[in-house]
């Protein structure tokens, strides 16, 4: 999905105006209507110019979109993704609770997900396993180190794919991802350094989704957008359905089950739960899978 003369992609969003870049490359701001007001980075939006003003008036049909639940509300929080990078780090910050559900939410919306382990001048060693389980399973997993530069080659060899034109970055708060951002592109440093100046902070906690425009030597401009530390992620726009189908490595289990419909919890005789005490299924996997069940029954609107 690319920008036309008369559309440009969102690149973010500030109260009522859009940032937009034009195909053109250049970046203009637009002003969000209602009939646009559930616009989100990503997004190709259309345009028209009403005397010194340039308007939003549409946007083009999705192919994807990419959201989170807080409570019984979804927030979109992008659109059109074509690759996210979940970065992680060494325990304590090796969340598998926020990526199977970031994983899950991604597979619904049939986005490509890869692991980046940063941090990892720290040391990996405890995680060592549950990396060669995600592995496993399918999930492409790079480690980073923007202290070292070790791994951020791979990384940037990931986003030279010339059929990249958005990416999105979605992290817990201290994991490094705006660091890894700042290493890609220079222009998002001097962003935080000015809004910490302005606060007076030391530093920049991601409040709000932004995008940068990562230049590639061999390719166009790349969106890069920088997701807001999420501590919480909620699931509940997801269906029963769809969380079980997350858990795409429960399904060579399946004909061990009992009852075809086995949600491999309660149920007595679970070649899911078999594979969990012999060791071939994560335990933080199956947790999460848990988890996420439970938390879709307790805001189930009855």
């Amino acid at each position: 999905m690319q920008p036309t003369h008369n559309s440009a992609r969102v690149i973010s969003i500030s109260r009522r105006l859009a940032t937009l870049q034009l195909n053109t490359g250049n970046i203009i701001s637009a002003q969000v209507t209602r009939k646009t007001s559930d616009v989100t980075i990503g997004d190709i939006a259309f345009f028209k110019q009403e005397g010194k003003k340039t308007i939003l008036t549409g946007i083009e049909p999705r192919k994807n979109t990419f959201s989170r639940s807080l409570g019984k509300r979804t927030k979109l929080i992008g659109a059109n993704i074509d690759r996210i990078f979940i970065v992680t780090a060494p325990t304590p910050l090796f969340n598998t609770t926020f990526i199977d559900r970031v994983l899950a939410v991604a597979q619904r919306e049939n986005i490509p997900a890869s692991l980046a382990v940063n941090k990892s001048d720290l040391g990996l060693e405890q995680d060592k396993e549950l990396i060669e389980y995600y592995r496993s399973i399918g999930t492409e997993v790079i480690t980073t180190s923007v202290l070292t530069e070790n791994g951020l080659s791979d990384l940037e060899q990931l986003l030279a794919a010339p059929e990249l034109s958005v990416t999105a970055f979605v992290g817990v708060s201290g994991v490094g991802k705006s660091s890894i951002i700042n290493r890609l592109v220079p222009e998002a440093a001097q962003r935080t350094s000015a809004v910490s100046h302005k606060t007076g902070q030391g530093r920049q906690t991601t409040s709000r989704a932004f995008g940068y425009i990562y230049k590639r030597e061999h390719a166009s401009g790349l969106l890069l957008i920088d997701l807001p530390g999420i501590q919480n992620f909620g699931i509940c726009h997801l269906t029963h359905e769809e969380v079980r189908n997350a858990f795409f490595e429960f399904q060579q289990y399946l004909p061990q089950c009992e009852y075809a419909d086995c949600w491999h919890r309660a149920e007595p005789r679970c070649g899911v739960k078999d594979a969990l005490r012999a060791g071939k299924i994560s335990p933080s996997r199956y947790n999460s899978y848990l988890n996420m069940l439970d938390e879709l029954e307790a805001n189930r609107e009855y």
